[in-house]
């Protein structure tokens, strides 16, 4: 077996190898634009500076360091083919694409508290057009405390830093092209056991994104709620709910939004659960108007199996957005499937279709987006990937509709 100083060793010279590569790399992409260049060598100095960390820290890997307190570094490499790189419906640039993943998770769990950061940094290199390489970076936070028997306290935060969205979800109703985005999503929430059946919360959540585009206002929502959980018995749950949400964008726009739902979750066996919500959003839009509109939300989740998993959901909502100083009035169902064919090999699938109108300028947008992949477990820590995904937007605002396939092979690690 190797010892840990050796395993050390072997990482930083892997570190060196890998960092005289990149600075290579740097240089080629680069070469003669100073902006760009100070822009690359700075996020070239983060990831150098993650996987020294992570690699240093992989002889102790999956172990606790006291209190139970524990470091789980990971790695991934990838290659794999774009045919829209641009996010265009005309002129699109197709590109062999290599991806890198570097990040780690530390945990501590304890009797009455738990802490997870999570911290990952990718790379992009494409073969043919340079001048998209980019590194993004994603960090999550999640930290959960036991004030007392009855009293419980929740902290989220999620942090990216990235050019394309991580899901379908974050791709309906975005405006076309390819940029960066600074997304940090904040949450925190309050939870109270009245008795066995009663338990009250209260919930703040702040949404904020900054984009590269000049031509794109960043924007903000700050959301607080409350609400009651009413257990009947073990299978019904009653949740009447109340949120109050404002988005803001830098240009000084502004809509509010009260809701005010009721949920109900049933379970039908031990393993299947629905839930039903069904509301009333009172909107005050950017152009002072007033809205009142119904709002329908319902899912299934299904643990068909021990090795079958299947989750539905549709939405029905009158809502603001991110992206635009309107109002969107959509609809949007997904469906994600996971199985487990044998010990070691996996597949997934996802897919979903949103169709929504914006209320002011009557521009109309569907989206489609389907992702299908599997996994190899080669040993316990490492695994193959295979992963295809199709997306379309068809918008009436040409400048969002887009149709894109990829397709990524690679390996991955966690230790």
């Amino acid at each position: 077996m190797i010892s840990k100083y050796r395993r050390t060793l072997y990482a930083l010279y892997g570190i060196k190898c890998y960092l005289r590569w990149w600075k290579q790399a740097a240089t080629d992409e680069v070469g003669g634009h100073s902006l760009m260049a100070g822009t690359f060598r700075r996020h070239l100095r983060i990831t150098a500076v993650v996987i020294f960390l992570i690699f240093l820290l992989t002889p102790m890997a999956g172990i606790s360091l006291g209190q139970g307190l524990e470091v789980i570094p990971r790695a991934s490499f990838s290659e794999g083919y774009d045919d829209n790189v641009t996010y265009v419906k005309n002129n699109s640039i197709r590109d062999f694409v290599t991806n890198f993943l570097a990040g780690a998770e530390i945990k501590r769990e304890g009797k009455t508290c738990s802490l997870s950061i999570d911290v990952n940094v990718a790379c992009q290199l494409f073969a043919g057009n340079t001048s998209f390489n980019n590194v993004a970076e994603y960090i999550a936070v999640r930290a959960k405390k036991e004030l007392s028997k009855c009293d419980q306290l929740t902290l989220n935060d999620s942090f990216s830093h990235a050019e394309e969205p991580r899901s379908f979800e974050d791709t309906f109703g975005r405006t076309g092209g390819r940029y960066f985005t600074y997304q940090n999503y904040f949450t925190m929430g309050y939870r109270r056991d009245l008795s066995q059946q009663l338990a009250w919360g209260i919930r703040y959540g702040n949404d904020s994104k900054n984009f590269s585009r000049k031509d794109m206002d960043d924007s903000s929502v700050n959301t607080v709620g409350t609400g009651l959980d009413y257990a009947f018995d073990s299978e019904t749950v009653l949740s009447p709910k109340y949120d109050y949400a404002r988005q803001d964008f830098s240009s000084g726009h502004s809509a509010t939004e009260n809701e005010i739902s009721v949920n109900l979750r049933r379970f039908l066996t031990a393993q299947l659960y629905i839930d039903l919500q069904t509301g009333v959003d009172f909107i005050d839009s950017y152009d002072g108007q007033n809205y009142t509109r119904l709002l329908y939300r319902a899912g299934l989740t299904n643990d068909i199996d021990e090795n079958t998993r299947c989750v539905i959901s549709v939405e029905k909502k009158f809502s603001t957005t991110a992206y635009a100083q309107d109002l969107l009035d959509s609809w949007r169902v997904s469906i994600k499937l996971a199985k487990q064919l044998t010990a070691r090999f996996q597949v997934l699938l996802n897919a979903f279709y949103g169709n929504g109108t914006y209320v002011t300028t009557d521009i109309k947008d569907k989206f489609t987006g389907v992702n299908a992949g599997g996994s190899y477990d080669l040993t316990e820590k490492i695994k193959l990937k295979l992963n295809y995904a199709y997306s379309k937007d068809d918008s009436t605002q040409l400048t969002n509709s887009y149709t894109k396939n990829t397709v990524y092979a690679g390996v991955s690690a966690e230790f």
